[in-house]
């Protein structure tokens, strides 16, 4: 689960967001897929949203993405 930036700015649009990725996880799981969810590990970060341009992730959200899916694969095995 990845989101937009907003997310980091207003709290009801995070709300809505997060609620609606939930299921989507949720449902991904129950089909047998692995996921991973970004928002915990973006939460901590004292500036979410500076890991972004515009509405993309920039080099620095990448890479912190990046290593989420990293720290998951041996999970996968």
């Amino acid at each position: 689960g990845q989101y937009h930036p907003q997310v980091w700015l207003d709290r009801t649009f995070a709300a809505e967001q997060r609620r609606v990725t939930q299921l989507v996880l949720e449902r991904a799981r129950g089909a047998g897929l692995a996921t991973v969810d970004t928002f915990p590990r973006f939460a901590i970060e004292p500036a979410a949203a500076s890991f972004y341009d515009n509405t993309h992730l920039n080099g620095r959200g990448n890479a912190m993405v990046a290593s989420l899916l990293a720290a998951r694969l041996p999970d996968l095995s």
